[in-house]
């Protein structure tokens, strides 16, 4: 996962709190990307100014960013 992929909530995932509808966002940046850990934290933009930042693990990348 990188910035710039289009990205959807895991259907593994609980939504708490969150919307369940099929939302798709851009990765905006990415914390603590390192190959020791099995995951890392992505923030991601769903458009009109909300972001949230996950566990990469908690997301599907829909589309490869370029």
């Amino acid at each position: 996962m990188k910035v710039g992929d289009l990205v959807k909530l895991s259907p593994r995932k609980t939504r708490r709190g969150r919307p369940y509808e099929d939302k798709v966002g851009v990765v905006t940046s990415i914390v603590g990307e390192d190959a020791s850990q099995p995951h890392s934290f992505v923030e991601v933009n769903f458009g009109g100014g909300i972001r949230w930042t996950f566990g990469s693990h908690e997301l599907a990348v829909i589309s490869e960013g370029g």
